[in-house]
């Protein structure tokens, strides 16, 4: 009987060895950033908007940070995770992205305290947004301005494609370029709303 015991001790050890090497394992957090405004006046004319939140799939709803892989398959990466929800972070930098591209601070994220009550109201619906294992992020879905009176101004589906400029998705070192790319496709469909806005 001790000596099975005497035998069992360095196999615990080492189980709790690797058990707290487990646990050491680091967890990265990413955020998306608003492409910095390019100089310029500000566009004649231009009413208050006001950016709902950004309507997302159910699948992107969680911390993680996923990714989409072959055949469709989506892969949920533990250790690399967003700093707040998905949702909550695309609102904001899309928000701040038209801000820039009309040269205007009358974009706000709704719900608001400010007063005015913006006279327009942007809605997105998102169905995909995240990248694939060819090193591209896909944001696709559409969006819709309001006025005060929920009556459609403008509106598009859209489809956005931007390439990592990085290697595989698999690195953990690669996440950072893949939120990169993910805040340009953001800053790329701002512009594109913009343009139907002014």
């Amino acid at each position: 009987m001790t000596r099975h015991l005497q035998a069992l001790v360095p196999a615990l050890a080492l189980l709790s060895t690797l058990a707290a090497c487990a646990s050491s394992v680091p967890i990265h957090y990413y955020l998306l950033e608003a492409k910095p405004p390019a100089g310029g006046l500000p566009a004649a004319g231009i009413s208050s908007i006001g950016v709902r939140p950004i309507d997302m799939p159910d699948y992107l709803d969680r911390a993680e940070i996923v990714t989409r892989g072959s055949d469709n398959r989506l892969e949920v990466n533990d250790l690399d995770r967003w700093g707040e929800t998905l949702d909550a972070l695309a609102t904001r930098t899309l928000a701040a992205d038209l801000r820039g591209a009309l040269h205007t601070a009358s974009v706000v994220v709704l719900p608001t305290d400010l007063q005015p009550e913006p006279l327009r109201r942007l809605t997105v619906e998102v169905d995909r947004f995240e990248a694939d294992a060819g090193n591209v992020v896909t944001l696709a879905g559409r969006w819709q301005l309001v006025d005060a009176s929920e009556r459609p101004t403008s509106g598009s589906p859209f489809l956005i494609k931007q390439a990592i400029s990085t290697g595989p998705l698999g690195d953990t070192s690669q996440k950072g370029a893949m939120a990169t790319a993910m805040s340009e496709a953001l800053a790329t469909l701002a512009a594109q709303i913009a343009a139907s806005a002014r």
